[in-house]
């Protein structure tokens, strides 16, 4: 990443900096752990701007983080990690060029970290990682976050997770899914509990089904939420250019997409088509990208 968060050596209460950091040599590269949460009102979470960068440079008190990050950073002391990436903070919000650069680069930020703490069971940045403890049993995939786009790509490039739920602590990585009330699983196994496969198996226009009828606070954000995995994707296909949410070699399949009527939504078996060509309602998306209609899509 860009940014870290430099968090001390251990326990206590010490300042924290945002650390410059970029180096290709990967024996220099710093151990981090890394944040999955959900924002929540806009004036609850802590956000590095223009007017605060050199502040947050220079470092500032841990007392003034909100719970979900405060908890956070007391879980990297404990795993004897000095860093942590939390979006907010380590992206120059109101800074476009680097908000654009940063999206690109999610997958090199969560394929890199250690560990990925995901705030499940949080609607906001206030409600913390640790919620109280309840016995009814609610799946992961129907948790505040995971309806979140923004998580798609954060969840399948994390190579370990470690999810807070009201129900119990679950693990997540590579090889194994685990909780407090399962035994370990196989992989073959444990890949039914994502949303969807790893890339190498999947297709990129059923992603954007399940992805299209995820949650964005910024609508605008419908492309640079998967950003990152757009990334991926050209990465393991050389040669593949993207276009506004779809690939040129496939660009006929790509454009045949769908809207659901309202009255069907929900109903995967009722596809059918709202207007033609639907107005494209973001800037510099244009009207023939999926990411123009805001709403699920079908191909």
């Amino acid at each position: 990443p860009k940014r870290l968060l430099y968090v001390g050596k251990g326990p206590g209460r010490v300042q924290l900096r945002l650390a410059s950091y970029l180096t290709s040599n990967v024996k220099d590269r710093i151990k981090y752990a890394a944040l999955s949460h959900c924002w929540g009102a806009e004036d609850t979470v802590l956000k590095t701007c223009k007017a605060n960068l050199d502040n947050h440079l220079a470092g500032f008190s841990d007392a003034l983080l909100p719970p979900t990050f405060l908890d956070a950073v007391v879980m990297t002391r404990e795993l004897g990690l000095r860093y942590l990436w939390i979006d907010s903070l380590c992206i120059v919000q109101d800074d476009s060029a680097d908000f654009e650069q940063e999206c690109a680069r999610m997958n090199i930020v969560y394929k890199n970290a250690v560990i990925t703490f995901s705030a499940s069971d949080a609607h906001d940045c206030i409600e913390g990682l640790f919620a109280p403890r309840t016995l009814q049993l609610v799946p992961l995939v129907w948790s505040p976050l995971q309806k979140r786009a923004w998580v798609l790509q954060e969840r399948e490039f994390s190579p370990r997770i470690v999810h807070y739920t009201k129900r119990c602590l679950m693990w997540e990585c590579r090889l194994t899914v685990a909780s407090e009330y399962k035994t370990r699983q196989e992989q073959k196994d444990a890949s039914n509990t994502r949303h969807y496969k790893s890339l190498r198996n999947y297709n990129w226009y059923q992603m954007i089904e399940q992805y299209s009828d995820r949650e964005l606070t910024v609508p605008e954000d419908r492309l640079p939420a998967i950003a990152g995995l757009a990334a991926e994707w050209q990465q393991r296909n050389p040669g593949e250019e993207y276009l506004a949410g779809l690939w040129k070699s496939d660009i006929i399949h790509g454009l045949l997409w769908l809207t659901m009527g309202s009255a069907h939504k929900g109903v995967n078996t009722a596809k059918t088509v709202d207007s033609w060509p639907p107005p494209s309602k973001y800037k510099g998306v244009p009207s023939w990208s999926w990411a123009s209609y805001d709403g699920q899509v079908y191909f």
